[in-house]
């Protein structure tokens, strides 16, 4: 924080009490200028005589004296002095240069409880109790200490204020304290100093604040000595270990501390705008400050300075900064940068450099690993560790940065400042080494878990390269980096992260290849996957269908480049119920790969999954069984069998047997199959928790709804979290989790869940998908056991007519409405017809077992 407007500067404490020592000064003072005014009259009237003379004298010593005793030292601070009595021992209260109060001071709780804590700590013997505030220029540093003497100004008589960025300057405010402690004004500035402490120690407990200190060098010879006094410095640079007590840095405020200090200072209830402008300035302080000065001024809102922010970085940094601030923030920190250059070379390189990656935990062996891409003057500080060392070293010294063993971090407006100074023609140099220096340095096989690690701390970086070279229009190559971090973010479940990268990626690759090249039906691909995975199948059979279109044109209709693409589409035809074209789209991909790879290969394993899911979902469990079985063998016969092929073969076992009614061998399945998925991805992975359905689904049919309860709601916790709570494979988990309420008993909290179920396909699937006649037959099952046979009838009819067009009157799932109908003829008493409905039921499942 920043010096705000309020209290006035602490010129004396208790200044509007008028004590026993402020009477006497007071009525002194009167005494004094009576006499004055009669000296001066009678001056007038023995003119004519010698007497005017003395007269005169007397008048004008009387006059100065009061002067003086009510001026001292320009005005700058009052002395209050008690009469020592005979014997005693003399107090002073003396209080000069603190800024005013600012009545808007937020939060700093901690660094608060520090600095009184390291104050009131025992003294080493002959030492000075000390701290030193250190921090960013414009953290508020200065607002802390000042808050300090306001809170705790009665522990101290004796409290001054020194401006310590210059030694010349800061002798003078010292100067100053030593006429307000004696009245001598005769002695020279350079003598002041060594007799101020002995005069000082005799005032009683005094705390001295040496604000904006360059160096602890700049502050050695100006040490206070003796105990009985404190002293606080404020500093940007860091090195004051050997001179005071404790080191506290101060740093930037917490989110809510932020968003407070904007609604105070603005008086806005706007607290969303309030946290968006927080987090652009990096919740700086001093930007806030300015930020807020810039609402009031311009009698604007939160709202329109965040939309400023993100459109005109540079010209809102530069406004005018708020009255009790002297620079605004896109000069706060140029002294600092010139200065951390000199002491040494390459620093300001190295700042430049990661001022175009993320501000956050830039790895310290990251420069290294892209040194062939930097420029010569940087590459030769970095190659030298001895000279990047003390490049990083004077980059801290000046809090520029901070630092820990593995990494460094900037605040984001050092970032921008850095940026914002330089030419354009600098700035997009600067941007595309950055990006070439991602580029070599993303891994190349994102998908391999044992990358994942590096992908992780290189993306946030990918992506502020990518943003600098775009706002800059630099025609730098980025599509294949983007795709790459795209595909470390889909194989890390990290779906709409993955959807942004391969957007970015496309129209890059438009850009600078063509919008009918490979590389376009490459990330169409990407895109048709991960939006199937998002559950938006329009833009996945778009995306699906460019990439077969481009690769068809290119290379013909039997290339194997096509794949992929064909076999995705196929998926998403069969999650849009689409089944025919499904089979169509499925079949060609499992020709092509059989004969580009042969019959027994490992990668037509994926092929005959795709049709195995299609084949139940048909409601065909004999053939689906048997595509299983072709998958078990040529895994069998496989010279180094893939484990995640493994796991996907014993899930669809499980589901088959699930179907077939073997549900002790679909528990087994379903369990060896989440286990190895959890191995291989992690227990909370997307894999690993698609498992758990069948895991639970198994354990219902079991008799065990307690074990699939908790099993589902882990599950659906798991699932929300990955791909949100609104997601088709959470109404998965919702049906599976309501289908155990059901078991229980509980049949109103397992409505609720089918319902919830049926919201969710609904929205992303539309009334008429096969995926909502499911948990509308659950819901009516429910009903059912309530007793709420009519909207139970009007569920099953709506279930009942979604299947009929889709798939048939003999499809599995028509048996199972077939049985809840039963149900609810049973219940109305018509055992016949409810007993003829089970029979045809049975039926139409058993031609489903042997299909």
């Amino acid at each position: 924080m920043v010096r705000g407007r309020g209290e006035k500067p602490l010129v004396h404490d208790d200044a509007t009490r008028i004590g026993p020592r402020r009477l006497l000064v007071v009525t002194g003072g009167l005494v004094l200028a009576i006499l004055a005014a009669i000296g001066a009259y009678a001056g007038l009237a023995a003119q004519n005589s010698g007497l005017h003379v003395a007269w005169t004298a007397v008048a004008s010593t009387i006059a100065g004296v009061f002067a003086f005793l009510t001026t001292t030292a320009g005005g700058y601070a009052v002395l209050n002095r008690q009469l020592t009595p005979a014997g005693g021992t003399r107090s002073t209260e003396i209080r000069g240069g603190v800024p005013p109060r600012n009545n808007s001071f937020t939060g700093r709780t901690e660094p608060m409880d520090s600095i009184h804590t390291s104050l009131r700590a025992e003294p080493a013997r002959g030492r000075v109790r000390s701290c030193a505030l250190c921090g960013l220029g414009g953290v508020g540093k200065t607002a802390l200490a000042a808050e300090y003497v306001y809170r705790f100004r009665s522990e101290y008589p004796v409290v001054w204020w020194v401006r310590a960025e210059h030694p010349s300057v800061a002798i003078e405010d010292l100067s100053r304290l030593f006429v307000a402690l004696t009245g001598n004004t005769s002695l020279d500035s350079a003598d002041v100093v060594n007799q101020l402490w002995p005069e000082l120690a005799a005032a009683g407990p005094w705390l001295l604040i040496f604000d904006n200190a360059r160096s602890p060098e700049s502050l050695r010879d100006l040490w206070p000595t003796g105990a009985d006094g404190c002293v606080i410095v404020t500093s940007r640079t860091n090195t004051w270990s050997e001179l005071v007590d404790e080191t506290i840095t101060v740093e930037v405020f917490s989110h809510q501390d932020a968003i407070a200090l904007l609604r105070a200072r603005t008086r806005s209830d706007d607290r969303e705008s309030a946290a968006e402008v927080a987090d652009h300035l990096g919740r700086l302080p001093l930007a806030l400050v300015q930020a807020a000065a810039y609402v009031n001024e311009s009698k604007t809102t939160l709202r329109h300075y965040s939309d400023l922010v993100q459109r005109q970085m540079g010209d809102i940094m530069a406004t005018r900064p708020p009255s009790d601030y002297n620079v605004p923030v896109a000069t706060t920190w140029s002294m600092s940068i010139a200065e951390a250059d000199a002491r040494a070379p390459g620093a300001r390189d190295l700042l430049t450099f990661c001022s175009y990656l993320a501000p956050e935990r830039i790895q310290r062996t990251l420069p290294l690993a892209c040194v062939d891409d930097l420029p010569a003057e940087l590459a030769a500080v970095v190659r030298n560790p001895v000279r990047y060392d003390l490049a990083v070293a004077a980059l801290l010294h000046y809090s520029l940065a901070t630092a820990e063993a593995d990494h460094i971090a900037l605040h984001r407006l050092v970032q921008f400042t850095v940026r914002f100074s330089l030419r354009e023609e600098d700035q997009l140099n600067w941007a595309e080494t950055a990006i070439r220096a991602m580029d070599r340095r993303f891994p190349r096989q994102p998908a391999d878990k044992d990358t994942w690690e590096r992908c992780a701390a290189l993306t946030p970086h990918v992506l502020a390269a990518v943003a600098h070279v775009s706002r800059l229009g630099s025609t730098e190559p980025k599509g294949d980096l983007l795709m790459r971090a795209g595909v470390y973010h889909m194989a890390r479940d990290l779906a709409s992260s993955a959807l942004d990268l391969f957007r970015m990626a496309l129209v890059d690759y438009e850009h600078t290849c063509g919008p009918d090249s490979l590389e376009v039906a490459e990330i169409c691909g990407e895109l048709a996957r991960v939006q199937h995975r998002r559950a938006d199948l329009a833009d996945a059979l778009v995306f699906s269908e460019r990439a077969i279109r481009i690769k068809e044109h290119r290379y013909g209709a039997t290339t194997t480049r096509l794949i992929p693409n064909v076999a995705q589409l196929g998926g998403t035809l069969m999650e849009s119920a689409r089944y025919a074209e499904a089979r169509d789209s499925m079949e060609r991909a499992l020709v092509l790969a059989e004969a580009a790879y042969g019959p027994t290969d490992q990668r037509l394993l994926e092929h005959l999954r795709h049709l195995f899911w299609l084949h139940m979902k048909c409601g065909r469990f004999r053939s689906g069984l048997r595509l299983v079985e072709r998958g078990v063998d040529i895994q069998a016969r496989a010279a180094n069998p893939e484990e995640r092929a493994a796991a996907f073969l014993h899930e669809e076992l499980g589901h088959v047997h699930q179907e077939m009614g073997d549900y002790e061998s679909a528990l087994s399945h379903a369990q060896r199959s989440r286990d190895l998925s959890a191995t291989l991805d992690g227990p909370d992975s997307y894999r690993a928790l698609t498992c758990e359905t069948g895991i639970a689904t198994a354990l219902i049919s079991l008799g065990d709804h307690r074990s699939a309860f908790d099993i589902a709601a882990h599950c659906l916790e798991g699932l929300s979290r990955l791909q949100g709570e609104d997601h088709p494979d959470c109404a998965d988990a919702l049906e599976i989790l309501g289908l155990a309420l059901h078991a229980g008993g509980r049949f109103s909290a397992a409505m609720l869940r089918f319902s919830q179920a049926i919201a969710i396909y609904e929205h992303f699937y539309g009334c008429d998908h096969p995926y909502v006649a499911r948990p509308l037959r659950s819901l009516a099952t429910a009903q059912l056991a309530l007793g709420d046979i009519g909207p139970a009838r009007a569920g099953l009819d709506k279930a009942e007519q979604i299947i009929l067009r889709h798939s048939g009157s003999r499809h599995p799932e028509y048996a199972r409405i077939l049985q809840a109908r039963s149900e609810a003829y049973r219940v109305s008493g018509d055992t016949e017809n409810a007993a003829a409905l089970i029979r045809e039921a049975d039926e139409i499942l058993r031609d489903a077992r042997r299909a």
